[in-house]
Formats: C-alpha cells, structure tokens, sequence
C-alpha cells in the first residue's frame, strides 16, 4: 500500500483517484476488540491533499472539484465518528469538515450548470443526441420542490420533450436498450406529475392540455407492457426486465383506473413477482442491458431493481373527480362498445381488461377530435353529424392498433383520425348541400374545383411553373368572375379547404413531386 501511494503521489494529476483513496481510508479491521484504519496512508493521503480552501482538486474543472469534495468530507466525516470527541485528531477532523462544507457549498452556488437546451436536458454539455432517460430523471428532482420553489416552465419543458417522443413512436432509451425502461420511468414521473396536479400544484400545466396527453400516453405504455407478459410471468425471461414491468404496473395502479383494468394490473403484478421470486437465485448471464460505448450489465443494478420489485410498496391514492374522469370510463355507450368490441372475432384472445385501456385513449382523443368538427365546414351545413360519429372514429382506429400491436405511433393515427373526420364530413356535405344545388351550380363549381386541382397538380410537378400568360403567375380564374356573389361560393370556399388539407400536408409535401401529382389528380 505504501508502494501504491508512493506511485499516486509522483502522478501529475490525482484527482480521479480521490474517491477511490477515500473509500480505502475507511476501511478498519478489527484487532482485540479495537478498530483500526487498514491503511492509513490513504487517510493521511486525503489530509494531505485538502487544499488551503478546504477543496479538493483546486486545479481540476468545477464538476471534479465538487464530487471530489463530497468524497473527502465523505471519508473525514466517517473517520470523525470512530475518534474520541475529546481527541485533538477529532477537533483537527471537525474543523476541516465545516471549512470543506462552508467551500463545497459556495462551489455549488457558483456552479455553472450547463445541462440545459432550448427545448430538453443534457446529460452533459456537449450530448449530441438527446436521453429520455435524462429528461425523465429530472422532473423528480424538480418536482421535490416546495410548491413556491416548482419551475414551471423547467418541468414543462422536459415534459413536453417526453411526450414529443412518445407521442412520435417507440421510445428508446440511450442508456439502457430495453423499451421497458423508458416506459418505467416515464410512467413513475407520469405519477408523480399528476399526484401534483390532483394537489392543485402545476397549475399551468393543465392549460396546456397536459394531463390528457400524460393519462394518453400512460394509457400506451401501460397496454403496450401488459401485453408484453409472458405466460410464466415474466418479459423478456429476464429477471432485470421484469423488474421494470412490475415497478411500472405498481406506479400505474396507483391512478384511478376502473375495476377491471386495477385487477388486470394486480394479477400481472403477482405473475410478475412469482416469477422474480423463482428466479432471483439464478443470474441472468446473457442479459447485457445498459449501453455505454458498449452494452454491458450491472450486477449491483440488477440486485437493486430485482429486490425492490417484489417489495413494491403501492400507494393507494385518493384523486380529484376531473382526475378520476380521465381514466374510467363512463358506464353508458363505452362501456357496452368494450363489450361489444371483445366479443368480435377480430379481437379473440386480447384481454377484455386491456380494451378498457384502449377505450380510455379513445375517448381523450374523441374529445381533442371535438374542437376540430367546424375548422372546416359551418355546424349549419352538415347537421347530421352526431357525437357517436366522432366517438366510433376514434375508437375504430385505436382498437386496430392495438390489436396490430400498435404499428402507428399516436402522431400518425391522429393524422388518420382527422383525416377520417374530414373524409366524412365531405361525404356529408355532399348530400346536404351540393346535391341539393341546380345542376348549372354543380357543374360551375365542378369547373372550378378541376381548375384549383390542376394549380396544385402543377405546383407540384415544377415548384415556379410558367403559365399560359408565359409568367410564373397563374392565369386569371376564369371562373372567379361567375363564383362571386352565388351560393356557389360558399360551397366552393367550403371544399377548397378541404382539398387544401390534404394537398398541403406536410407528409404530402415531402413525398416525390409524380406522389403530390397524383393525390392533386385524385382529390
């Protein structure tokens, strides 16, 4: 050990070291009933190396300084416990601890944290790609505030960058390669986001429209997890990743889910356990699940989520009505659509209490679907739309996801679900409005609607066309002339929204220009 010091001291630069030199400086052994430092060299190496500012590490950059800090006051704190109070090594040991802690704290006051963009966190200052894992880790740190101390605007924005991700597909953790992980967290801070809201905390949340996404995107990744489950209980057939599973089920069952649907995560759970129970003694060898420049596992990691998920300690929370709402469903028309919709051949085998789920997403997105009914058409021209429309939409293209084991990520089946929306709508003004036109409006704006169709068709194929008058402006309409001031226009204005809804999509503008040709043609 002497050697060992010997070679740390002649090193340029020892700051790595600090940590390890304190932990060795603790360790005793035990000698006729007396304790003793194993290697005082490391303690008098430690003594030695606190500066006259009672840092370590002066000359090291400020993260450096800061943790090799905390491990130095770390091992003099240990040390000062096993002194006699009234020794002069105790009173020597006590004074350099309150100056350490008295320099720590205003290194930490100054530190420059740099772990920060305009829209996500960092997990150091120059990530290149952006961590889920990250950005979820920090909503608990921000959210163990003091109601006056919360960010708002820092919890919004790591927030908003993980529904982002989750509401574009699958989310990949950087760190850790199973998807479990990344729904395990989000999940827990999903919890944890909405326990502050039932409190009457991030208020600005909720006008944000927040809590639906959050109950939403719970509502995924709690059908995705449980579907993942295999029949002996476990996922994946790892310990590690089963886990995860049941520490995510636990945090969801504490919300205010019905009946069915706390039962369904109750008995995953027990399986779940079972199998970790079973299984503990046996160590997964194959199971290289954290990623730094190459997989790797952690045993102590493993030990850690693999004891804990059998002792899960679950919360059983009392939740505000407009909470409470947003995860049951009514007891009217959805609950008999889930009876309805497990008894069809199509989903045979997909557990009735996970339709519950699915039918729980479907409602949050029929009531977004509701503020969109007149963006393009009056309520007075197409009176025949009801509710029940717009509910069986949604809940058509969510359970099919679900059974196809949900292939369209939120973002698309959205797109679907409004262009869905629109596609009937259209279908209904034609018989409310334009069948009932005379026959000379109906040709008039079939000419004119061919005329705006051939625009966009040209648009397409060559981004500044030349026209007829040999400029790249379009000729003047020759139908605009006739539209003014006859009920065709309104008709007219009414469809060209919707032509333009579609022509002018962004999946559409970035498709081949002969792809934006054709769907000019079509529409």
């Amino acid at each position: 050990m002497s050697f060992t010091i010997s070679c740390v001291q002649m090193c340029p630069s020892t700051n790595e070291i600090i940590a390890d030199i304190g932990a060795l400086s603790v360790i005793t052994k035990e000698d006729q009933g007396q304790a003793h430092i194993l290697f005082p060299e490391c303690f008098e190496y430690l003594l030695a190396e606190q500066q006259k500012s009672r840092v370590w590490g002066s000359n090291s950059a400020q993260i450096d300084i800061i943790l090799n800090s905390l491990a130095g006051l770390l091992a003099l704190a240990t040390r000062q416990r096993t002194a006699s109070p009234q020794s002069p090594q105790s009173s020597s040991l006590h004074a350099r601890i309150e100056g350490g802690q008295a320099a720590l704290q205003t290194d930490l006051q100054n530190w420059a944290v740099q772990d920060s963009t305009v829209n996500h966190f960092r997990t150091y200052h120059q990530e290149g790609s952006p961590s889920f894992s990250a950005n979820c880790n920090v909503l608990p740190a921000l959210l163990g505030e003091a109601e006056e101390g919360l960010d708002q605007e820092d919890i919004e924005k790591a927030l908003a960058f993980l529904l982002e991700l989750e509401e574009s597909g699958p989310i990949h953790g950087k760190w850790n390669i199973p998807a479990q992980y990344s729904r395990m967290l989000f999940v827990q801070v999903s919890v944890l986001i909405l326990e502050q809201h039932n409190v009457g905390h991030v208020e600005k949340l909720a006008s944000k429209s927040f809590p639906e996404r959050i109950i939403g995107a719970i509502c995924r990744l709690m059908s995705q997890t449980l579907s993942k489950q295999r029949y002996d209980g476990s996922w994946d057939g790892s310990l590690e990743v089963t886990s995860y599973s049941i520490i995510t089920a636990g945090y969801a069952l504490s919300l205010p889910w019905g009946a069915a649907v706390k039962d369904y995560l109750r008995d995953s759970i027990r399986q779940g356990r079972d199998y970790v129970q079973a299984k503990y003694s046996h160590l997964d060898n194959t199971y290289f699940l954290w990623i730094e420049k190459v997989s790797y596992r952690s045993l102590l990691l493993h030990s850690v989520y693999c004891s804990a998920a059998p002792h899960l300690h679950i919360i059983d929370a009392t939740w505000a009505p407009f909470i409470v709402d947003g995860f049951t469903l009514p007891q009217g028309n959805l609950k008999k659509t889930q009876y309805l919709i497990s008894n069809l051949p199509l989903f045979q085998g997909v557990h009735f209490a996970s339709l519950e789920l699915v039918l729980v997403e479907a409602q949050l997105m029929t009531a977004q679907l509701k503020s969109f009914r007149n963006s393009l058409f009056n309520r007075s021209d197409i009176p025949m739309t009801v509710e029940k429309y717009l509910g069986a939409i949604s809940m058509i293209w969510v359970t099919c996801n679900h059974k196809n084991n949900r292939g369209l990520s939120y973002k698309t089946m959205w797109e679907m679900v409004l262009l869905s929306l629109f596609n009937l709508q259209v279908d209904e003004y034609m018989e409310s409005v334009v069948a009932r036109m005379p026959q000379a409006d109906i040709s008039l704006l079939m000419d004119h609607l061919k005329y705006q169709s051939k625009l966009a068709s040209m648009a397409a194929t060559n981004p500044s066309p030349k026209f007829a008058n040999g400029s790249v402006q379009a000729d003047v309409d020759p139908y605009s002339g006739l539209l003014k001031d006859t009920p065709v226009h309104g008709a007219f204005k009414a469809l060209s929204l919707f032509m333009q809804q579609v022509t002018q999509h962004s999946s559409l503008t970035r498709s081949p220009a002969t792809v934006q040709q054709e769907m000019a043609l079509e529409i």
